[in-house]
């Protein structure tokens, strides 16, 4: 669909969830894109999908697209997925997430949200400054429809592998895999999935 049917129109009124709220002034980035991009947006249960400028924002962890100059945010409940050209994000109970890699024994996703922090300043010499967005991204394994969260740092992530300590930091070592770049990480647990533990 384009966004110029009215098959369109009743689609995005249907699986949004009214107007965003207005933005509150603090300092950073809330957004997972820094303007809207073209995304597939793939409609649950009706194998579906329709294409419209979208973005993620972190603070509300929805989708908002701009519909008749309205903000409108996406209902998870509504849609199994948002496809960008280089990412791809999912629907877990309710919850958007990033999909890092799927195959038939798991997937690894990606929770991306932002926490405020307040950042330091001398007072009586220095303003206040603003609050911060700063990016608190967590990891998760859903196997079994099971999500078990996981620290993104080299001795977590060859624990939940099997039996190949060696032959896991051989390989990233060898392939000199940064475990925050999410493709290189992708790269990893291709590899070795079929021997992630339980």
């Amino acid at each position: 669909f384009t966004n110029q049917l009215p098959e369109f129109q009743r689609i995005v009124t249907d699986i949004s969830k009214g107007k965003s709220k207005k933005n509150i002034e603090i300092d950073g980035n809330k957004y997972f894109f820094k303007k809207n991009s073209e995304a597939k947006i793939f409609l649950r249960g009706d194998n579906k999908s329709i294409t419209a400028p979208v973005n993620y924002n972190y603070v509300d962890q929805v989708f908002e697209m701009v519909n008749r100059d309205m903000i409108l945010e996406l209902d998870p409940s509504k849609i199994s997925g948002v496809e960008f050209e280089n990412d791809f994000f999912t629907v877990y109970k309710g919850t958007f997430y990033k999909l890092i890699t799927e195959n038939d024994n798991f997937s690894v996703l990606k929770f991306i949200s932002v926490v405020l922090v307040k950042p330091d300043y001398v007072p009586g010499i220095e303003d206040k400054p603003n609050l911060r967005y700063r990016r608190d991204d967590q990891m998760f394994i859903l196997k079994d429809d099971k999500l078990r969260k996981f620290k993104l740092n080299k001795k977590v992530v060859i624990s939940l592998f099997k039996n190949n300590d060696g032959e896991i930091k051989k390989f990233i070592k060898n392939n000199k895999i940064s475990l925050r770049d999410d493709a290189e990480l992708k790269k990893l647990f291709d590899t070795f999935k079929n021997n992630l533990n339980r």
